[in-house]
């Protein structure tokens, strides 16, 4: 009885060491196989992707073109520019920005409403250029958020 018992006891630990070595090498094994799968199909875009950068360490102005075909105003969530306006076709440059910004873009009151979208691009100089159209998204956007690490986001 006891020479059945050891080796059952040794049977049970012989089985716990192979199926503790297989569940250390099936998730290093899944873990490399997946790991590409995995990364590509977690990307989705949206408003938390950024759309552009500037350079934190350097000063940076934003040139607003507006081609929406209507009149736009714009401001400074932080105070340093009230609320202004800009007509179709016009354009406006920002200067002396503080680290971080919350620009509102938005149709003037009067004007008829309509949904905006922004193309972003950045310049070597640190200059953002922001080109505002007319959007088919009924939803729109109405702000760029240049956040202190220099990361440009949209919504």
């Amino acid at each position: 009885m006891l020479q059945r018992s050891r080796n059952f006891v040794s049977s049970v630990l012989l089985l716990s060491a192979i199926g503790l070595g297989w569940f250390g090498v099936i998730p290093v094994v899944l873990g490399s196989l997946g790991s590409k799968a995995i990364a590509q199909s977690t990307f989705v875009p949206g408003p938390w992707q950024p759309v552009g950068r500037v350079n934190p360490s350097a000063p940076y102005k934003i040139l607003i073109k507006n081609q929406s075909g209507i009149p736009l105003e714009y401001s400074l969530t932080t105070g340093e520019i009230e609320v202004r306006p800009l007509a179709n076709q016009g354009t406006a440059e920002l200067t002396n920005l503080p680290q971080e910004v919350f620009l509102l873009i938005d149709p003037i009151p009067s004007a008829r409403e309509i949904t905006l979208r922004y193309e972003i691009q950045v310049t070597d100089q640190n200059m953002v250029n922001v080109t505002v159209k007319p959007s088919p998204d009924p939803t729109g956007v109405h702000t760029i958020n240049i956040q202190p690490d220099g990361a440009i986001y949209v919504y």
